[in-house]
Parts: C-alpha cells; sequence; structure tokens
C-alpha cells in the first residue's frame, strides 16, 4: 500500500505501507505553517461497518463517503473499518489530537477501494505526527484498544474519590426556573435517594424564569456570558452552597466559555473575539484564538468557584465552534481548556469538572475529573451506547456519566428500572422532580443508586467488554476478577457475555432487554424483588455462580 504525502500542495515523500501494525512518521517540516495531506487506498473487501469516535451511535453501516473532522475539542483522529464477523480489516489514524484534521473516506467503486485522505492543519507548535495503521485479523475492538493505548498519557489522572459519586442535575427537572429555594427543598429528596453531587444547571445566572419549548428556544441564551449569580434567584449564593454541602453533597454549577448572549457584557465588549458562525438562540460563539480575552474567562470561572465556595464546575459546549482546516480553532481551544481547568483547580484543588461527549478524548483526559454522554432525555438506549461509546473513547477506570435519566411521570417500572440499569455503563445520573416521585419510582431509584454503590469496585474500577449486534451494543461486561456485571440489551445475545472465560467467582445479568432472559440463579424484579419464575423480568436481574 503507497501512502503519498504532501505538505502545502507539495509531494513530500511516498510511504511503503505494506506492514500489518505499523507507525509510520510523517515528513513534514518543522516549525512550518501549513496543510499535510496524506493518501492511500484500501481494498474494500470483506468490509461491512466502521467505528468513528461520534457522539450519535456506536457504529455504523458502511457510507459512500463520510468525514471525520476533528482537533482538540472535538473527537480525535481515528477510524476503524471491521468485517460483520467483528474482524479488523484497517484501523488508522494519526497520534496528533490537538491540531484540526479531517478524515475522508470515498467508495472508489471501479477499484474496489476506499480511498483515504487525512488533511492536518499544522502550525509552528505541531510535533512530529505519525500515521497509525493496523491491518491484523483480529477482533476490532482489540485494534481500538492498542490504538487507544498510544494516544491515551502515559499514566491516568488521579480522579477524586467523589468523581464517581451518583449525581444530581437539576437540568431536566426544571430548566431555567431554577432558584434556591427549589434546590433546597430538592436536594435532601436527591441525598436521601443516594445522590451525593448535585449540579445546578443553567438557570442560575439570569433571573428569568423560563422552562424550554420551542417557543423560548430562539432567545435562550441571550443572558449567560458573564457568571455573575442571580441575586433574584440566590440572594445568598455562599450561604446557600453551605446548606447543601451540609447534606454530604458536593456542588456544582454549570458554565461555557465558548457561547456568549447577545445582552451580556463581554458581547458587548468583545465583538472582535467573536466567530463568524451563525447566531444560536441570541448567542454567539467565542474565537478562542483571543487567548487574553480566554485568559479573561478562565479567570471568572476560576473566580466564580472561589466567591462561592463551589466544588467545581460543568463546563459545557467546548466542542461548540467545530474544527476547520481554512481556521484552525483546535489547539487555541486546547489552551483555553488548560486554562479553565486550571484556574478552577487553583480555586479548589479536589474540584470536579464534567466535560461533556465530543470532547470526551484521550488528550483532555488531565483537564476534568468525569466525562458525561451527550443528551438523551426519555431514550434509555441512546444513553446505555453514548456511555458505551465514551468506554471505547477512553478505556477503563475513567468516571463516565450518564446523562441525566428522565422520564415522564407515569413511566412504567419495567422503564424506569431499564433507565437505571442503562447508566450503570457508567456513574448515575437523573434529573426528575422529586417532590412529586411515587413511592414505587423512588423505591426502584433507590434500589438501583444501591446496587451501582454495592459493585463500584467491578463498575468503576473491571475491564469493561461489549458485543454488538450489526450497529447496536447488545451487551456490556464489567469483570474484575471477583466478579461481573452483564447488562444486556439484546436478549437474542445473553449467552455470548457468560461463554466468555472468567475467572470470577459471582455473575450479574441485568436484563435491559425487551424479553425475559433464562436465568437458573435467583431472580429479582425492578424493585430488587425477588421474581418467582427462573427468568430474568424486564428490567430485573439474576444472580448466580459463575460457570
Amino acid at each position: 500500500m503507497q501512502i503519498h504525502v504532501s505538505f502545502n500542495d507539495h509531494k513530500c515523500a511516498v510511504l511503503d505501507g505494506q506492514g500489518e501494525c505499523e507507525r509510520l512518521a510523517l515528513p513534514i517540516p518543522a516549525a512550518t505553517t501549513g496543510l499535510c495531506r496524506v493518501k492511500f487506498s484500501f481494498p474494500l473487501r470483506d468490509i461491512q461497518q466502521y467505528w468513528t469516535p461520534n457522539s450519535e451511535g456506536v457504529c455504523n453501516r458502511l457510507s459512500w463517503n463520510f468525514d471525520v473532522l476533528c482537533g482538540a475539542q472535538n473527537k480525535f483522529p481515528l477510524v476503524v473499518f471491521f468485517s460483520r464477523a467483528g474482524q479488523n480489516r484497517l484501523t488508522f489514524g494519526t497520534d496528533d489530537l490537538v491540531d484540526d484534521t479531517r478524515i475522508h473516506a470515498a467508495v472508489n467503486q471501479a477499484a474496489c477501494t476506499y480511498d483515504i485522505t487525512i488533511e492536518i492543519a499544522c502550525c509552528k507548535e505541531t510535533e512530529i505526527i505519525h500515521l497509525m495503521l493496523d491491518k491484523r485479523d483480529v477482533p476490532w475492538m482489540d485494534t481500538l484498544a492498542d490504538a487507544r493505548s498510544e494516544l491515551l498519557p502515559k499514566s491516568l489522572p488521579q480522579f477524586p474519590d467523589a468523581a464517581w459519586n451518583p449525581v444530581f442535575c437539576t437540568w431536566y427537572a426544571v430548566h431555567g426556573e431554577v432558584d434556591a429555594k427549589w434546590v433546597e427543598k430538592t436536594a435532601p429528596l436527591a441525598k436521601s435517594l443516594g445522590f451525593t453531587t448535585l449540579i445546578v444547571d443553567d438557570g442560575w445566572c439570569y433571573h428569568e424564569y423560563k422552562r424550554l419549548s420551542p417557543e423560548t428556544l430562539p432567545t435562550w441564551y441571550q443572558d449567560i456570558g458573564d457568571w455573575n449569580v442571580a441575586p433574584e434567584k440566590f440572594p445568598d449564593m455562599p450561604t446557600h452552597v453551605k446548606r447543601i454541602q451540609a447534606l454530604g453533597m458536593k456542588y456544582l454549577v454549570w458554565t461555557t466559555a465558548m457561547l456568549w448572549g447577545i445582552r451580556s457584557r463581554r458581547y458587548a465588549n468583545h465583538p472582535e473575539a467573536l466567530t463568524d458562525y451563525p447566531v444560536d438562540c441570541n448567542c454567539r460563539r467565542f474565537d478562542a484564538t483571543h487567548e487574553e480575552v480566554g485568559r479573561e474567562i478562565a479567570g471568572r470561572l476560576g473566580e466564580l468557584v472561589a466567591e462561592n465556595g463551589l466544588d467545581g464546575l460543568k463546563v459545557d459546549f467546548i466542542d461548540v465552534v467545530p474544527n476547520s482546516l481554512a481556521h484552525p480553532n483546535g489547539r487555541a481551544s486546547l489552551h483555553l481548556t488548560q486554562a479553565i481547568s486550571a484556574a478552577i483547580r487553583n480555586a479548589c484543588p479536589q474540584a470536579l469538572i464534567e466535560f461533556r461527549q465530543n470532547y470526551d478524548t484521550p488528550q483532555m483526559l488531565p483537564y476534568a475529573t468525569q466525562f458525561r454522554a451527550t443528551d438523551a432525555p426519555f431514550d434509555y438506549i441512546l444513553n446505555f451506547e453514548r456511555a458505551v461509546q465514551i468506554r471505547l473513547c477512553l478505556g477503563d477506570r475513567i468516571p463516565v456519566h450518564a446523562d441525566p435519566a428522565y422520564w415522564a411521570a407515569d413511566e412504567t417500572a419495567e422503564n424506569i428500572a431499564r433507565h437505571m440499569i442503562a447508566m450503570l455503563v457508567g456513574v448515575p445520573m437523573l434529573s426528575m422532580d422529586l417532590t412529586s416521585l411515587p413511592p414505587t419510582t423512588a423505591t426502584i431509584i433507590r434500589h438501583w443508586l444501591g446496587f451501582y454503590n454495592a459493585h463500584r469496585a467491578v463498575l468503576n474500577l473491571g475491564h469493561w467488554e461489549f458485543g454488538f449486534a450489526d450497529t447496536t451494543c447488545a451487551w456490556a461486561c464489567a469483570d474484575d476478577g471477583h466478579e461481573r456485571i452483564i447488562i444486556v440489551s439484546d436478549a437474542a445475545h445473553f449467552i455470548e457475555p457468560l461463554d466468555h472465560t472468567t475467572a470470577a467467582n459471582t455473575t450479574w445479568l441485568l436484563n435491559l432487554s425487551t424479553k425475559p432472559i433464562p436465568c437458573h440463579g435467583e431472580t429479582f424484579g425492578p424493585d430488587g424483588i425477588p421474581a418467582a419464575s427462573n427468568a430474568i423480568p424486564c428490567g430485573g436481574y439474576g444472580f448466580f455462580a459463575s460457570r
């Protein structure tokens, strides 16, 4: 396989890509700004699916054309092609996780190939870039794991213990109608269910009381950007925060450095620092290449934590400015992220910092403490699969957080339990109105949070494996050598994880699927009450000694 490398449209080299597993240095001029282009073709033989680090699903059917546009604040440059049997055919990408990069794959029907183009917007800070190629005939998740190990930091950060604690978030429950009274009424209820971290989401920094709807969406973000507490809603924020912390809960609030409302002072003071990307929700997007303004924003977020005694921040929408080869933003976004993380930690050394999917990349691991699945209200399967995707991107022993579970008030017990089970691929998070929670719903929530807390060792620190049925995740399994927990999304595939060799003494099988699963061990219903039959009911689980 010949690999053609050019820089600023001038041919640099033709590399030999005949090896089975290679890491090839790209001959790019040092300390030079320009576009590096890498081109090669790969036979379209026994390839049925591909994986990329997107947030919409896990696996994809073949496409005539597809792009991966990435940089420090949005995904990373890696693609896996594999067969229907799940065998790797080609895993490829680069180890440059910072510079804006575009991977374009196009079917060449006449040649029966995928024609691949990788373009990297290099700058003077760009270091040596390596092209990774892996053609081994092994399970695709093995080649993904090997590539990921090359991209991750040499040692994982030391995450605070609280990064693994269940979270209650105000967002879906109340939107912008949040205030101190609502929080102080709700937080004790959340604590009684088993939540020990509170995130007060959007709504704390403006006086308006509003719920998100098609009517309010066009002006939703018009007042954000200055990051001052709204005194009408939180008249004494430091004292209020202390009251919640006295319950034994960590207190975080929602922020975003990258969106400025049109009614904010920052918007009026720095119009030159805004991008030309379309206006959404009466706000504009910050251009992180204005580093002095970025430092001002980071400083303000640090002050916010210090002034109010907060335990950290939810840092949202770092990815809102897309990557571009013409106007690179990845490296500047990384510098801003580093400044924000440092400012928060200067104010609170053990701070919790939540990042959201898309910037849950190996490059970002040192700057956050937890990585959350992107929004999936009502949809427990999407929440499940997005948490699986984060684990495929980051690997084991990382605080992966589910998106807050949210369901209709009259949802069935089985589906409520499914929401709770789906989140166990990560750390559970909830956003329901707890003041009107039916007792049976509270029982189910408390039961599954108890299950999570009882099995933290395997769920948080065990090794995760996944099985797929076409493009969907059929099962997820965590194993620490002592016990294993299997979450089955597709009942037709429940035998597969049970057949895997393990040293674990006991197995818990959780039924996320739509059908009962045969089980000769103990079985329990959605609320943890023993079931009468030898089948695990939907939304329930089974317990038995491993084979």
